[in-house]
């Protein structure tokens, strides 16, 4: 209006009124447009800055925008995927017209049917907006998108969406330069310090919208982060929601060894929170809270090992002490059965007397054999080697396993040369054995077979025990050997069992293999082979450097 004005009365009316102006007014048409574009210029300054824009125009303006999002609205979607949108907006426009926009708008961005990421259906949400602004105006779309496709809770105190301006500055960064290049690769640099922490991350928006899921909450929880990144703290799968949600809303900053189930297995973790504050304080609340997830599973799992072992040990002494007391009645019992045997002619009596003789025998072995295991478990550290029979070994291994009536009932099927002998220390190859036997037991069904197999090979004694069980898993076969490292249930096994027969087993220059599945065609069972250097008696190195000559 100011530029017409300004024309019409330099230009226009000088020409109605006197006609010898017409060419002092061709001569200053120059200065009558710099004065008119002034003018224009000045006016639509001032009234810009002194006049508000309206909702109207705000919505027309934000449809319009590439990628559009309600920046302000940070809160999930109710509809949770495409087809829900096609549902929800079949009401105002029909199933075909609401089909064919859907369709339409994930084609352009590129979005595939089955997405159900929380950002990309903002971004669904906005696209369709714009979308139906060109069919219906900015108006009418705006209203009816609200109505059909809702946010759950609007805030317009919210921040920026931050996974939909990641994807805009990583989508425009070849076209970044100068300080905006430098405030990137910062940005990036920090950004990734957040990934790769080995806390797990977890940033929450001022609506408790997930901002930031980082890769070692990843492993920990098995959840990828796009598949959370923008849902509500409370939309998460147990036991995850109850544990964060409920720290969140709590007053401490610091929660220990927090413990819950996960797939069956006990696991714990230590949370730390920090409030991500403001930095101008009156300009409005805190930006969000970020939350630290550390897992302790493995630490609370040697402490229970640990603690575990002391008092397997305190139970080992006492079993010792135990043992030297009962064997004092056994000989008197064995002395009484022996004078029985020997001064009374009935021939009842004598074999009765074999019997309790026979069986005080049996339980001397059985407790000599827990005395010499606890006195193996001490800190001695030198052992004195020596020829040791492995069958010898093999049965005391059985005897001593068999004693547990609880287990399972297992048949123990043993094929060992008598002559298979090896130096080191027999309690220590005792206890080897015994490890290995528990292991096998517990992983078989009842009424199968353990099978032992002892035989020589040149000047190496190989030992195997394969059970009939289920076998390892792929997965674990590398970590079996760790401290502490079971697959059992809490309080049934303490992981070290494994670890001590490697350790002793090297200890004895010996190597173990661990062989599964034992049976490959049904796919069940393990192997485990133990060698060690044999010891060659005099009669059979005279034989075997016989069969060498003949074989030369």
């Amino acid at each position: 209006l100011a530029g017409v004005s300004l024309w019409f009365l330099f230009l226009m009316l000088p020409l109605t009124t006197e006609p010898a102006m017409v060419s002092s007014v061709q001569l200053n048409w120059a200065g009558v447009a710099a004065l008119s574009l002034l003018a224009n210029s000045m006016l639509f300054v001032l009234v810009s800055v002194f006049t508000s824009t309206s909702i109207e125009e705000k919505n027309s303006a934000e449809v319009c925008a590439i990628n559009s999002s309600r920046r302000l609205r940070q809160s999930g979607l109710l509809a949770k995927s495409p087809s829900e949108f096609i549902s929800r907006l079949s009401k105002p426009l029909g199933i075909k017209a609401a089909n064919r926009e859907v369709t339409q708008a994930l084609k352009e961005l590129n979005i595939a049917e089955d997405e159900k990421r929380p950002h990309a259906l903002r971004m669904l949400r906005g696209r369709l907006e714009a979308n139906l602004s060109g069919l219906l105006g900015p108006n009418i779309a705006h209203e009816m998108v609200n109505n059909f496709l809702p946010y759950r809770v609007v805030s317009e105190r919210g921040i920026a969406d931050v996974n939909l301006i990641e994807n805009r500055i990583e989508a425009y960064q070849r076209n970044l330069s100068g300080m905006a290049a430098d405030l990137d690769n910062i940005r990036r640099y920090h950004r990734q310090i957040l990934l790769d922490l080995p806390l797990g991350v977890c940033s929450l928006g001022v609506d408790n919208e997930i901002a930031v899921w980082n890769y070692t909450l990843e492993r920990l929880t098995g959840i990828a982060a796009r598949d959370v990144l923008g849902l509500q703290l409370t939309e998460l799968p147990e036991p995850w929601q109850s544990l964060m949600y409920n720290f969140v809303k709590g007053s401490s900053g610091h929660l220990y060894k927090q413990t819950f189930q996960l797939q069956g297995n006990k696991r714990a973790v230590n949370l730390h929170k920090a409030v991500i504050e403001n930095a101008d304080t009156q300009s409005g609340p805190h930006y969000g809270v970020t939350i630290l997830l550390e897992d302790m599973t493995e630490t609370e799992l040697l402490e229970e090992g640990l603690t575990h072992s002391e008092r397997l040990a305190s139970i080992g002494r006492l079993a010792a002490g135990v043992a030297h007391e009962i064997g004092n009645p056994i000989t008197g019992i064995a002395c009484l059965a022996q004078n029985i045997r020997d001064e009374y002619s009935d021939r009842e009596l004598r074999a009765m007397a074999e019997q309790i003789i026979e069986q005080t025998n049996r339980t001397s072995r059985i407790v000599q054999s827990l005395v010499n295991f606890a006195h193996a478990g001490t800190n001695k550290t030198h052992y004195e080697s020596e020829p040791v029979c492995v069958r010898d070994c093999i049965d005391e291994a059985i005897t001593l396993v068999s004693l547990d009536k609880k287990g399972r009932s297992i048949n123990y099927v043993v094929e060992c040369e008598p002559d298979c002998k090896i130096l080191g220390d027999t309690q220590r190859l005792l206890q080897v054995l015994l490890n290995l036997i528990s292991n096998a037991r517990d992983a078989s069904q009842p009424e199968s077979s353990i099978h032992f197999a002892c035989r020589r090979n040149l000047d190496l004694v190989e030992i195997t025990v394969t059970d009939e069980g289920i076998g390892i898993a792929p997965a674990i076969r590398d970590r079996i050997f760790d401290p502490f490292f079971t697959t059992k249930e809490a309080g049934e096994g303490t992981g070290l069992g494994l670890s001590l027969v490697f350790s002793i087993v090297e200890d004895l220059n010996g190597s173990i293999d661990i062989i599964s599945p034992a049976d490959t065609l049904r796919g069940v069972g393990t192997r485990v082979v133990l060698s060690f250097s044999g010891i060659i008696e005099k009669n059979n190195l005279r034989d075997q450097e016989d069969n060498l000559s003949i074989t030369g």
